[in-house]
């Protein structure tokens, strides 16, 4: 699948990638657009069922990784960055957004 952010392809999703876990997991809007390149199955999965994995620090760890390293690539397209930093920054805010969409303190 091609991911797609403001028209220009970004990126792809293989098999066994996740994509759509921002709005999933913060209730933000999406930034970028997916888009089957071939058929393809998809798995939804609903907030409700994510709950009880947002009282784990090690999910959240390994989830705001995932999201910052996607962001920084897609930042970095644009910018010089340094990946390193980048995660360090962002990763406490991504967990923050998570738990107060979760109602978790």
């Amino acid at each position: 699948m091609a991911v797609i952010v403001n028209s220009t392809k970004v990126g792809t999703i293989s098999k066994n990638d996740v994509f759509g876990e921002m709005t999933l997991l913060t209730g933000e809007k999406r930034k970028a657009t997916v888009m089957a390149v071939k058929e393809t199955q998809l798995l939804e999965i609903k907030k409700d069922v994510m709950y009880p994995y947002i009282h784990k620090p090690e999910f959240l760890e390994a989830v705001s990784k995932l999201i910052t390293e996607r962001q920084y690539k897609n930042v970095s397209l644009m910018e010089k960055l340094d990946k390193e930093k980048y995660i360090a920054e962002n990763k406490n805010t991504f967990i923050f957004r998570v738990k107060n969409f979760f109602g978790v303190k």
